[in-house]
């Protein structure tokens, strides 16, 4: 007798390019475990482990550059990670690197 086991697991790893924006969210697999935050091509993205069997789920972000002020208070958000972006400026003639802090709300793993 063969066991057939549904709803095996698929796990894999997604990319989900984010805003730079002040707050925004990103629908997710449940119990998607986010691995890192780079700039690829000048995207800013996140990299997460999902099971893609999972159902979808929004879960909130919020960005703050260096110097900006920080997430209302530490015990609401979880720091994912540090990314840099380099953009030109005609002001000073020359590239401009802007250093960005990825938090995510901690709420969202309650829900």
């Amino acid at each position: 007798m063969k066991i057939i086991k549904k709803n095996k697991k698929m796990i894999t790893i997604w990319k989900y390019e984010i805003p730079i924006k002040d707050c925004f969210e990103i629908e997710m697999q449940r119990g998607a475990r986010i691995l890192c935050v780079q700039v690829k091509e000048g995207v800013p993205c996140i990299w997460a482990s999902v099971d893609t069997k999972e159902e979808k789920w929004s879960r909130k972000f919020r960005i703050c550059g260096t110097g900006n002020p920080y997430p209302k208070s530490n015990n609401d958000f979880f720091y994912i990670g540090t990314f840099q972006m380099q953009e030109y400026s005609e002001t000073f003639r020359n590239e401009i690197t802007f250093v960005w802090h990825l938090f995510e709300e901690i709420s969202c793993f309650s829900s």
